[in-house]
C-alpha cells in the first residue's frame, strides 16, 4: 500500500479537499471507506498487542498515517523498495514492542 498509486492519489486529493467543498463532498465516502481500510490494516498488524478500546489506539493510528504518507512520499522520490520495506518493517517492529510494554502516558 504504502508508495501505491492509490494512496499517493489520496494525499493529493485530501490536499486539494481543503480548498474544494464540492470535491470533498464528491468523494467523502469514498475517502471514509480508505480510512476504514487503514484503520482495518491497523488492527491486523497490531492484533494481539492492544485492544480496540485502547486509549493509545488513535495517537498510534496518527503515528501510522504520518509514517504511510511519509514513506510514500520517499517513494515518490524514488527511494529504493527495499529501503522503504526496511522503514515498515522497523516501524511495525517498534511500534509492536512499545505498545507490547506497560502502557506509558500519551498526552
Amino acid at each position: 500500500m504504502i508508495g501505491s498509486k492509490e494512496l499517493v492519489a489520496a494525499m493529493e486529493i485530501e490536499l486539494a479537499m481543503r480548498e474544494d467543498p464540492e470535491l470533498a463532498e464528491a468523494i467523502g465516502d469514498t475517502l471514509k471507506r480508505h480510512s476504514a481500510f487503514v484503520r482495518r490494516l491497523l488492527a491486523r498488524i497490531l492484533e494481539g498487542v492492544i485492544q480496540a478500546d485502547d486509549p493509545r489506539l488513535e495517537t498510534v493510528r496518527l503515528l501510522n498515517n504520518a509514517i504511510m504518507f511519509g514513506l510514500s512520499l520517499e517513494t515518490i522520490r524514488a527511494v529504493p523498495r527495499a529501503e522503504i520495506d526496511r522503514a515498515l518493517e522497523t516501524w511495525e517492529s517498534a511500534m509492536v514492542a512499545l505498545l507490547s510494554q506497560e502502557p506509558i502516558s500519551i498526552s
